[in-house]
């Protein structure tokens, strides 16, 4: 499949939505601005406030998602460079690879989660879409590239960070709009409200082509992902690391649990491929960790091997993706080695068979669907009753963006709603639980909290 001239060329690439006039005596790349655009925004700092599963006050050792966001980078930065040295040829045929472009997507990519995570984006979701009767939703990944699009704050005479169509495009995992079923129903890339953006950033890719930057950045998630939990919950007591590498009952205990789950989603899956992928995992960490063999105590040596399984299999997964140039029959910029593909889907399982089912997350997870639940409906009473509207309750920002739409909510229901999300989006978990305390009337709070930013 030949690829668009337009892509290869640089310019075309480092193209932005509002055009910006050089500015004299920078010598950053436009990519470079970009990372820099993300990292210095409230939203990115905002993820430190928000939890990867564990909510972010239980122990200031467990990942967050700013920690989660970084830690892509670093993948992501490092595959990209790695296939500027070992695939040179391949890298500019596909029109570059630009390291600062995957990190860029990467620290972006999870500024929409919102606080209490999936949780909250199944019930902001089913809300959204009872109150506009439509498939409108909410999901993350489109919420990030409203954020970058539209609600980060840069300059006065134009919305969002004004990214490159390079990052933006890298951002999208999922290059589509939401559809009424099937697998666009579940996850996709922006709403219809942004389609502008999203037009820009796709233009000269065919339709749900995933851009080499973007393929290589959801690897990375997908490497870092599956990795990074390890640490946190084997240092709690929640996952059994010692008798997952030797104790065979546990080890056939948690094949079946996954395979159970897997087949209750509907996922087709060869049992046999993923448990020899599961046997793998087991034999090569065995060769290498040997102080894993016994529960967690804080011992140095221990602390230590959780570490360097990390960085093992880290190392081993780089080794699994390649670059391609896409054909007709297969349009994808990367091949993936199947074997260590299957390695990192069982891995990811180990956060659902130990520790999401654990009676602490749900009667957790109970209470944070009651605030997310709470505050849009809080939220959404008062903006429907215009005569007792107090939307000063709303932080300034949304303030003015409510009074810029003329008629209110009756006229500008899905603006109307689609702010409402954002204001719960755009709340650290912290703030959630403050916000909604002070809108219930559990607790009065203080005049001097800082509740906006």
């Amino acid at each position: 499949m030949p690829l668009p001239n337009r892509l290869t060329r640089s310019s075309s690439r480092n193209h932005r939505f509002f055009p910006e006039p050089p500015k004299p005596g920078d010598e950053r790349t436009p990519a470079e601005r970009d990372y820099d655009r993300v990292i210095y925004t409230s939203a990115f700092m905002r993820l430190a406030g928000v939890s990867q599963i564990a909510h972010t006050a239980d122990a200031a050792v467990v990942h967050n998602r700013l920690t989660h966001s970084l830690q892509v980078a670093s993948v992501a930065k490092g595959l990209a460079q790695r296939f500027n040295r070992t695939q040179a040829n391949v890298a500019a045929k596909v029109g570059g690879i630009d390291p600062h472009v995957v990190a860029s997507a990467a620290i972006a990519h999870d500024l929409g989660h919102p606080p209490f995570g999936h949780v909250a984006e199944r019930v902001l979701d089913g809300l959204v879409r009872h109150e506009l009767e439509s498939d409108a939703g909410f999901e993350g990944n489109p919420q990030s590239f409203r954020v970058v699009t539209k609600l980060a704050i840069r300059k006065r005479h134009f919305r969002g960070l004004n990214l490159t169509r390079a990052t933006l495009n890298a951002m999208l995992k999922y290059p589509w709009m939401r559809e009424g079923a099937g697998p666009k129903n579940k996850k996709w890339g922006a709403y219809h409200t942004d389609k502008d953006f999203f037009d820009f950033a796709r233009e000269g890719f065919e339709e749900n082509q995933l851009s080499a930057e973007a393929e290589i950045m959801t690897f990375a998630d997908d490497i870092a992902y599956s990795t990074h939990d390890l640490e946190d919950y084997y240092r709690a007591g929640l996952l059994p690391i010692d008798r997952v590498l030797n104790d065979k009952t546990e080890q056939q205990r948690f094949l079946e649990g996954t395979f159970e789950r897997w087949g209750r989603d509907g996922k087709k899956f060869d049992s046999v491929e993923y448990e020899r992928a599961f046997r793998s995992i087991i034999g090569v960490a065995k060769l290498v960790i040997a102080d894993l063999d016994e529960p967690y105590c804080g011992r140095s040596a221990q602390r230590a091997a959780i570490r360097s399984l990390g960085s093992l299999l880290i190392r081993r997964f780089f080794d699994a993706i390649r670059l391609r140039l896409p054909t007709a029959a297969n349009r994808r910029f990367v091949e993936i080695d199947p074997a260590l593909e299957m390695e990192i889907a069982v891995l990811k399982q180990f956060m659902w068979h130990y520790v999401i089912p654990n009676r602490y997350f749900a009667t957790q997870e109970y209470g944070q669907r009651v605030i997310i639940d709470s505050l849009f409906k809080a939220y959404k009473n008062i903006v429907a009753k215009p005569v007792e509207a107090r939307i000063d309750i709303f932080p300034i920002r949304y303030q003015e963006a409510l009074r810029a739409l003329p008629g209110g909510y009756a006229k500008n229901r899905e603006e109307t709603v689609r702010i409402i999300v954002d204001v719960i989006a755009d709340m650290t978990e912290h703030q959630a639980v403050q916000t909604y305390e002070r809108l219930t009337g559990h607790s009065p709070g203080s005049f001097l909290d800082l509740l906006q930013r």
